[in-house]
C-alpha cells in the first residue's frame, strides 16, 4: 500500500477510485432510464449525494459551522455541475449511448486545467498536458463521421451537444472547491450544498419550460436509481477530498477516467442495451493512457 501511495499519491488514487465508482452510477442509472426520464433519474441522485453530505457534515459539525463564502461557491457549484452538467449528461445518455455520451463528457481536463491555470495559477507539467491531450484525442475519435451527423441531423440533433456541455460544466466545480477550501476545508457541507442547488436547479429548468421537459420515474427505476445514487454519493466524497488534499491539474483528469470502467461494464453487463465498437475501445484506450500519462508524471 505504501508503495501505490508513492507512485501515485493519495490524491491521485482517491480520484480514481472516484472515477470508478461514478462509472458504475453512470451504469445503474442507464438502467433506471429504460423506465424514466433524465429529469428524474438527476433529482434521485443528487438527492442521495445530497442527504449523504448533509448526514457526514452534521456527523462531523461542520455543516453548523459554516461561513458565507464557502457556501456561495459551493452553491454555484451546484447549479454548474450537479444541475447543469448532471441533467445534460443523462439527457446525453439517452440520445446517443452511456459510453459514447461518457467518453465524450470526459474530455472535462481540457477545460479544467484551462481554468486551474487561469484562476488558480496551477502550472501543469508535460504529462499532464500529454494525458489530457490523449483523454481530448480519445473524444474526437468518437465524434461522428460525416454520414453519421447526416443520419443524426447534425450538431444539437445529433445530441453530441449535451455531453460537450456537460464537460464543460463538469470543468468548474474543483476550481470553485478550491475557492471555497480557501475559506473552509468542509467538503461534506461542499456536497450537501451543492447537490440540494443542483437539484433546485434542475427544478427551475421544468418550470420554465413546463411543456417540454417531462418528469417521470417508473417504479421499476427506484432500485436503480437509488443504488445509483449510493454509488454517487461515495464518488463525490472520494471526488471532494481528492481535490481537498491534492491540485485540480492532476486530480480532475483522473476522475475522468470513466470510459474505461464503462466500457467494460458495457460490454459485461449492458450488452443488450448498449453496442460497444471499435471506435469506443481506441477512444476508450486513450482515455485510460492519458490518465496513467498524468498518474506518472503528476506534478
Amino acid at each position: 500500500m505504501e508503495t501505490l501511495f508513492a507512485l501515485a499519491g493519495l490524491a491521485e488514487i482517491l480520484a480514481i477510485l472516484s472515477s470508478v465508482t461514478y462509472a458504475v452510477s453512470q451504469a445503474l442509472v442507464r438502467l433506471g432510464m429504460r423506465n424514466a426520464t433524465p429529469f428524474g433519474a438527476a433529482l434521485v441522485v443528487n438527492g442521495c449525494t445530497a442527504a449523504g453530505g448533509i448526514i457526514l457534515s452534521l456527523r462531523d459539525g461542520t455543516l453548523l459551522a459554516s461561513t458565507f463564502w464557502p457556501l456561495f461557491w459551493y452553491a454555484m457549484i451546484g447549479v454548474v455541475g450537479p444541475g447543469i452538467g448532471r441533467l445534460f449528461g443523462y439527457i446525453g445518455i439517452i440520445r446517443i449511448g452511456l459510453s459514447r455520451s461518457i467518453t465524450i463528457s470526459s474530455s472535462t481536463p481540457i477545460w479544467g486545467i484551462a481554468f486551474a491555470a487561469l484562476i488558480l495559477r496551477e502550472a501543469p507539467g508535460p504529462g499532464i498536458i500529454l494525458g489530457t491531450l490523449a483523454i481530448v484525442a480519445g473524444v474526437v475519435i468518437l465524434s461522428p463521421t460525416g454520414g453519421e451527423r447526416e443520419r443524426l441531423g447534425g450538431w444539437f440533433q445529433g445530441a453530441l451537444i449535451y455531453p460537450v456541455i456537460c464537460s464543460l460544466a463538469y470543468a468548474l466545480p474543483p476550481i470553485l472547491s478550491k475557492l471555497a477550501y480557501a475559506h473552509q476545508r468542509t467538503p461534506y457541507v461542499g456536497m450537501a450544498v451543492a447537490f440540494s442547488v443542483g437539484n433546485l436547479t434542475i427544478l427551475a429548468f421544468k418550470a420554465i419550460s413546463p411543456g417540454r421537459v417531462r418528469l417521470s420515474i417508473g417504479r421499476q427505476a427506484w432500485r436503480w436509481f437509488l443504488l445509483g445514487g449510493a454509488c454517487s454519493c461515495l464518488s463525490s466524497i472520494l471526488l471532494w477530498n481528492a481535490i481537498l488534499i491534492g491540485s485540480v491539474s492532476p486530480t480532475l483528469p483522473l476522475s475522468r477516467m470513466v470510459p474505461l470502467w464503462v466500457l467494460l461494464i458495457s460490454y459485461f453487463f449492458l450488452g443488450q442495451i448498449e453496442r460497444i465498437t471499435r471506435r469506443d475501445v481506441a477512444a476508450t484506450l486513450l482515455v485510460a493512457a492519458g490518465g496513467a500519462l498524468i498518474t506518472a508524471f503528476r506534478i
